[in-house]
């Protein structure tokens, strides 16, 4: 299944809100909890036909904070 492109339709995908932080690259981020019950990292989405866009795909600190395999 492709990620979904809209806040709305993440929000139809079973993605839900966790709150709002600001990221060590000092931008600010959405949490959300994926359907698998994970965190993931957004860019904030003001409204419901914003972009989705993951945290991780902007940040310039994104290599500090992946997982190591």
């Amino acid at each position: 299944m492709p990620f979904p492109k809209t806040k709305r339709l993440m929000i139809e995908a079973g993605y839900t809100y966790h709150e709002q932080k600001r990221c060590p690259c000092g931008e600010r981020m959405e949490l959300w909890n994926t359907p698998k019950g994970e965190l993931l990292p957004m860019n904030p989405m003001p409204d419901d036909d914003s972009e989705a866009i993951s945290h991780f795909a902007t940040c310039p600190k994104a290599t500090q904070f992946r997982r190591k395999k």
